[in-house]
């Protein structure tokens, strides 16, 4: 390797590690339900962890934190598979301009914080990709074998990658025969398996977090889910940019050279469309690089570098500094102090049903024993927490119609406790305030 590969390379590892060090942002999407879930494997959670469409990320962060409990060791774990991501495109490409593409991309920094399987993802799915392509080429069963692996553990590790690893067997094998798509499907779905072995060794039920995947999917597919009005025309137009200003690149590629990686990427593009959100797009993003890099010229490089660094200093700034999740690690601290050894109801009317498992989230020290969920305290003579139904409804004479009914039920008996917990502005009937902290409020029972 050059020496000014290995300087880049070891410029953004150091990036990478002090980006993690020094961000305060810990609470994105769904961080709770890996790093809240990570914990309960651990066995160092304080409240119940919430159902999650994939339980095997968690899993493996639970592992990590056996190793070492602090928030920066499974931030570091999480990051780094960006960095293997850079690793893996220099190794397909052998070209610098490859590489300074993925490591200036304003979406590489703007994920670097979010503990979340996706950049596990994104380094899986090039794997995958890059091994088939290489027994396209050579024929070696080996590189079959484990791109099946690789591709096997996307949907493993996330609920979506059911739907790309669904794209990625279409594009790819839609005009072989039958017999090569069957040899592909068992390795894939050896990995796979992972996620039933786990629900059913957890649960005793192998298609449980499967069914809670596709029962939030349907969900916002239908508008009942939170989020799923949301507008997103200010995110659409940063789309354009946040991979690289020169996306349209992808446009120019030959379709009849390369109809199968554009049938791929404009499946899944319409897939995170249909549930925008901005990270979903690193998924794809070594891809789209190891596809246009060579139709990148030198001067539109450094253009890419100097206005990506602009967006990362726009997207990124709001990581650092006294984020309320700093804030109320603060709290947590002074808390555990003021009231040890206590329990905590946590949250309040008209507040985030999910107060208590992002407090547990984030605090990581031994003198609090529980945070309870207000909803748990609030409805604890009643056994079904919430109940969705999908069915027909006739417009002709028909003798019947069909009704699904999808049931969450509470896991244990009441919950009670004297003191109660809550991030900002809410009420708690038959609870005073007592102590007000920077972000955090603590109230007793009356």
């Amino acid at each position: 390797m050059k020496k000014s590969i290995a300087f880049i390379f070891i410029a953004f590892f150091i990036g990478l590690v002090l980006f993690n060090v020094f961000s305060t942002k810990v609470m994105f999407t769904d961080t709770a339900q890996y790093l809240g879930v990570a914990k309960e494997f651990a066995d160092v959670s304080i409240t119940k962890v919430r159902n999650t469409p994939g339980w095997l990320y968690g899993w493996v962060l639970g592992e990590i934190l056996k190793v070492n409990e602090s928030l920066l060791a499974v931030k570091l774990f999480n990051v780094m598979w960006l960095f293997f991501d850079a690793l893996l495109l220099y190794f397909i490409t052998r070209d610098k301009k490859a590489l300074l593409l993925f490591v200036f991309s304003p979406i590489v920094w703007f994920m670097a914080s979010w503990v979340n399987p996706i950049l596990m993802i994104s380094f899986l799915l090039l794997l995958a990709y890059y091994l088939f392509k290489r027994y396209e080429k050579e024929k070696k069963w080996i590189y079959f074998i484990f791109s099946g692996l690789s591709l096997g553990l996307i949907p493993a590790l996330w609920f979506a990658g059911v739907y790309l690893s669904i794209f990625f067997l279409l594009a790819f094998f839609y005009n072989k025969e039958l017999k090569h798509l069957i040899y592909y499907l068992i390795p894939f779905f050896m990995t796979f398996s992972l996620r039933l072995i786990l629900d059913y060794y957890y649960f005793n039920f192998p298609l449980y977090s499967f069914i809670r995947g596709l029962g939030s999917n349907t969900a916002f597919f239908f508008g009942i889910a939170p989020g799923s009005g949301d507008s997103i025309s200010l995110e659409i137009l940063l789309l354009l940019v946040i991979i690289t200003p020169f996306i349209y690149k992808i446009f120019k590629l030959n379709f009849k050279e390369y109809k199968r990686e554009l049938v791929f990427l404009g499946l899944s593009v319409l897939l995170f469309i249909m549930n925008f959100q901005l990270r979903y797009f690193i998924v794809i993003t070594p891809l789209i690089f190891l596809l246009i890099y060579d139709k990148i010229n030198k001067k539109e490089l450094f253009a890419h570098i100097a206005i990506s660094l602009i967006l990362i200093v726009l997207l990124t700034s709001p990581y650092f500094g006294e984020t309320d999740d700093y804030l109320i690690m603060k709290d947590l601290k002074t808390i555990e102090n003021d009231f040890p050894n206590e329990k905590f109801i946590a949250g309040g009317e008209n507040l985030s049903e999910e107060e208590a498992f992002t407090l547990g989230t984030l605090y990581f020290g031994k003198n609090i024993k529980e945070f309870i969920w207000y909803s748990d305290y609030k409805f604890k003579d009643e056994d079904i927490q919430r109940e969705y139904s999908f069915g027909s409804k006739s417009n002709i004479k028909n003798i019947r119609d069909i009704k699904v009914n999808v049931v969450y039920e509470r896991t244990e008996g009441n919950k009670d406790a004297d003191y109660l917990i809550m991030i900002g502005d809410g009420k708690a009937e038959g609870f005073n305030l007592i102590k007000k902290y920077q972000i955090l409020k603590v109230f007793k029972k009356a």
